[in-house]
């Protein structure tokens, strides 16, 4: 996945109401574990 497509599954993920979202959250959850584990080392980096 290149980080284009995943700043879209983030803006998309936030115009989403939030049954669908906690839904989508639930299926790709290992998914955005790493997301949030790669910002968060991305932004240790920039910092």
């Amino acid at each position: 996945i290149h980080l284009v497509q995943i700043f879209t599954l983030l803006c998309n993920s936030v115009n989403m109401d939030v049954e669908q979202e906690q839904r989508l959250r639930v299926q790709n959850y290992p998914f955005f574990v790493a997301l949030t584990e790669l910002f968060d080392e991305t932004s240790k980096r920039t910092i």
